[in-house]
């Protein structure tokens, strides 16, 4: 979209994280799959634990429930 940041973690026109493809991983400068913190992101491994239950980490072979086990209580609240 052609946005220069001046600072780091200011606003942002627009914000797309690219959690997971498939059982891609990949560790480079301009991408990390999966994304670094999804083990942390109790907002993300929520829907993604209903929408897949059966899914796993492609690194740690863990699934979204046994990660969210690991996290301490995160408030999410379902819009």
């Amino acid at each position: 979209m052609g946005r220069v940041r001046i600072k780091k973690n200011r606003a942002r026109i627009i914000d797309l994280d690219l959690i997971c493809y498939n059982d891609n991983i990949s560790a480079t400068k301009r991408l990390t799959l999966p994304h670094a913190k999804l083990p942390e992101r109790a907002f993300v491994l929520y829907p993604i634990s209903e929408i897949s239950a059966d899914w796993t980490h492609p690194i740690s072979g863990l699934t979204a429930e046994e990660m969210l086990r690991t996290l301490s209580k995160q408030q999410i609240r379902r819009l």
